[in-house]
């Protein structure tokens, strides 16, 4: 039978706890925490422009990542009340506008959504052009 004393468990448990926290460390991919899900849920919002709501154009949430490679992105049409609604994939999705008839530079602006499991409400809200960033919002659920 072999015996530990309080001084080697010690040694023991934080030699134990140094190559467990290694092997946890050494997993790490350098990857971004993406998701793989396949359930779909409802967006809708309002596109607001330089302090006026869009009638024309198009919001297109795009769900693809390194893990869902092939989806395609999911645009809706603005609504001449500045409206969209579309159904996405739950997780990350890069959201762009488009044909927006406005401001062409918006065509190169790309904000990120976390879609939730159910509806989601994200009002987007392109300021006057002062240099500062659009300014997405999240309205319940």
């Amino acid at each position: 039978m072999v015996r530990l004393t309080s001084g080697r468990r010690s040694v023991l448990s934080a030699t134990t706890g140094a190559i467990l926290l290694f092997a946890v460390w050494g997993c790490d991919d350098d990857k971004p925490p993406v998701s793989s899900s396949m359930t779909e849920a409802k967006v809708k919002g309002t596109v607001t422009i330089h302090g006026k709501r869009a009638t024309t154009g198009q919001v297109t949430f795009n769900p693809s990542n390194y893990i869902r490679k092939s989806e395609m992105p999911r645009g809706a049409p603005i609504g001449k009340d500045g409206t969209y609604e579309v159904t996405t994939l739950v997780g990350e999705n890069m959201v762009t506008l488009e044909k927006t008839g406005q401001d062409r530079a918006l065509g190169y602006l790309l904000l990120t959504y976390d879609v939730k499991e159910g509806e989601n409400v994200f009002d987007i809200d392109v300021p006057k052009k002062d240099g500062s960033t659009a300014k997405p919002s999240r309205r319940g659920r």
